[in-house]
């Protein structure tokens, strides 16, 4: 009978009939969590690899929601809806995690500058035109599964 062969240089000197049990990652058994692919797109940002379509679709409502929100003055619904699709989807995904962090963010800064008396008020007269745009801007980027950062967004939440 043969001696056991350790390998010591990755090369095996038993034959292909022996099997290698190999132990899975992490060998002591703990939860972990993959680390997010991220990847270069055609234009130069970042793209997360491996989302699901569902996972897009709620990102683009999140986005938008926002904007549908102004256009039929439901302006309660504007912090809810974003804010719950966060909570309840964001351990699934680490670009919904970023990006609903991200549009919380935005939406934080808002509620400062109409907080704030006369120079923020004058403020969001030019930011809300912004935010807008920035927000069908964030869900044509994030349908394509693409980071974004929405401009003269104080980070709140990191």
């Amino acid at each position: 009978m043969r001696p056991k062969a350790i390998l010591t240089s990755g090369i095996d000197s038993r034959s292909s009939a022996e099997s290698v049990h190999v132990p899975s990652f992490p060998p002591f058994g703990g939860d972990v969590k993959p680390c997010p692919k991220v990847a270069t797109g055609e234009n130069g940002r970042l793209v997360s690899v491996g989302e699901r379509s569902g996972d897009r679709l709620w990102l683009v409502i999140s986005h938008l929601w926002p904007f549908i929100g102004f256009l039929t003055a439901t302006l309660p619904l504007v912090w809810l809806i974003p804010v719950v699709i966060w909570v309840v989807r964001k351990d699934d995904s680490p670009l919904i995690a970023d990006q609903g962090r991200e549009l919380i963010n935005s939406m934080l800064t808002l509620l400062l500058l109409l907080v704030v008396p006369v120079i923020g008020w004058i403020a969001a007269v030019v930011w809300i035109p912004v935010w807008l745009v920035s927000a069908v801007r964030a869900a044509i980027a994030n349908s394509r599964a693409e980071y974004f950062r929405y401009p003269m967004t104080i980070r709140f939440l990191t």
